[in-house]
């Protein structure tokens, strides 16, 4: 039986660690099976589909388990977290050879990395560790004051435990937040409560020395005061873990994922802010972590999704919908193969931008074509926002194709399905209320109806900016109805 997920792993490898694991075998197996696992691991790496022969399956086992351990020490000394579970096992190994005082240092070391680099999930580990050494093996003249220092020390991650799980907790409960309104809530006072947490957690900043926890905090204050419409206070908060990356410049390749996440968000609300020239410049710095990502699949699937579909979103916001094809265009071959790898979150809003760029730009049968697939799509209810933006969506390209007929039917209960998703407001209203008079309106009509809710709309969005966002994420519904007063009055002038 072919073991496909030794097939994933050795296809994934770069040509570094496949040279390595062929150094790995000469070092830690016999010349027998060197040769076996050898010739198995280069058929496995030139074969794309299963082989045409069949493989003992604990050949197949053992030459999985190889790949992962040379992958192990290739990068035994590449992250905190290895370092320190290195450490770990080091100390219990000196100890079973009763090398007391090795073990000793091992733990030390393990400490200073947990500390340093904010791993405190494992610290209790460690001091339990030092506590048993030193209550019943190392003789130290400072044995009762090291003691008392480990139990402070328990006492101090007792209270710091309290303060991570807070943390966590406004983490998830934010995320679970931005998944049910979006990016710009309809409903501000349920964030509220979000933002006093957060601002709570953001005035002990300063007891985190490393990024991991800073960007957490930071990253989920932003995500809250974006999803408020309070896009400057946003920024701001974004801009101080920014200074925090600029001042320890070893923190971009340390944590290099969240360093990535944080450009993402900074991106995302320099958008909404209408900042194009630094979004363009963070969406450079962004590519330029690719130097990084050299063995990082994971990563180069981070900077993939945020540097294109950002930049793909940037177009949108602008209006420039042959550009925003023209990447769409240029991103697709490279999307396709990676789509079992992003998250239904993430593939259900790229979709959508892909259809939104189709649809500014006049392309109705191709702007259906990816709206009917995201709206049959497995996740579509992952993301409220964009569920009901899809929705919307799909009438104005009814409209467009001139379906009216189709329209008429679509209306109503598109109406109940946006209600049942509470996303349906004044904007909404003054909508629909457009799209059922066009559908039987004739063209010189047109632009009286249009000016109308113009009119109305921007009205709508001096009483309140967020309705700027509204009805539909990442397009400004001006983008639609502007180009058809102008045409409108171009058949009239004729």
């Amino acid at each position: 039986m072919f073991n496909k997920r030794l097939q994933e792993l050795i296809l994934c490898l770069s040509t570094a660690e496949s040279r390595y694991f062929k150094q790995y075998l000469t070092r830690y197996s016999s010349q027998n099976d060197q040769s076996k696992f050898a010739r198995l691991f280069d058929a496995i790496r030139k074969s794309k589909k299963r082989l045409g022969f069949s493989i003992d399956g604990n050949l197949q086992n053992r030459l999985y388990h190889y790949v992962l351990e040379s992958l192990r020490a290739k990068n035994a000394q590449g992250g905190a977290r290895i370092q320190l579970f290195q450490y770990l096992i080091d100390s219990e190994i000196l100890l079973k050879k009763a090398l007391f005082d090795q073990a000793w240092k091992r733990l030390v070391k393990a400490e200073h990395v947990a500390l340093n680099y904010e791993e405190y999930y494992l610290l209790e580990d460690v001091f339990e560790k030092q506590e048993y050494l030193l209550q019943v093996r190392v003789k130290r003249k400072q044995n009762d004051i090291e003691l008392q220092n480990i139990n402070q020390k328990r006492n101090e991650l007792a209270l710091l435990r309290d303060y991570l799980f807070r943390i966590s907790e406004f983490h998830k409960l934010s995320y679970e937040v931005f998944k049910r309104e979006g990016r710009i809530s309809r409903n501000p006072t349920s964030i509220e409560p979000l933002i006093k947490e957060g601002e709570s957690l953001f005035k002990n900043l300063s007891r985190f020395h490393n990024s991991y926890k800073a960007h957490q905090i930071c990253h989920e204050l932003a995500r809250c005061y974006m999803m408020a419409g309070k896009a400057n206070k946003a920024i701001r908060v974004i801009s101080i873990l920014g200074e925090l990356y600029e001042s320890r410049n070893e923190l971009k390749s340390i944590h290099t994922r969240n360093y990535a996440r944080f450009l993402n968000l900074q991106v995302i609300i320099l958008n909404l802010l209408g900042e194009f020239e630094r979004v363009k410049e963070v969406l450079e710095t962004i590519r330029s972590l690719e130097g990084l990502a050299t063995d990082d699949k994971e990563l180069q699937l981070l900077i993939f999704e945020n540097a294109n579909f950002q930049e793909l979103e940037m177009y949108i916001h602008q209006g420039e919908f042959q550009r925003a094809v023209l990447q769409v265009q240029k991103v697709l071959p490279d999307l396709e193969p990676m789509i079992t790898k992003i998250h239904n979150v993430n593939v259900q809003s790229k979709y959508y931008r892909v259809a939104l760029a189709y649809f500014g730009n006049r392309q109705y049968k191709e702007a259906s074509r990816w709206i009917n697939q995201n709206m049959q799509y497995d996740g579509i209810k992952y993301r409220i926002d964009i569920q009901a933006s899809l929705e919307i969506l799909n009438l104005l390209n009814h409209y467009e194709l001139g379906n009216y007929r189709l329209l008429s039917y679509l209306l109503p209960s598109t109406k109940k399905r946006l209600q049942n998703l509470n996303f349906w407001g004044r904007g909404e209203e003054l909508f629909f209320r457009l799209l059922a008079k066009l559908k039987d309106g004739r063209f010189y009509e047109v632009e009286p109806l249009v000016r109308d809710f113009s009119e109305q709309f921007q009205n709508l969005v001096l009483e309140d900016p967020k309705y700027g966002h509204y009805p539909m994420a990442y397009f400004n519904l001006k983008h639609w109805y502007q180009p058809k007063l102008r045409a409108s009055r171009e058949l009239i002038y004729r």
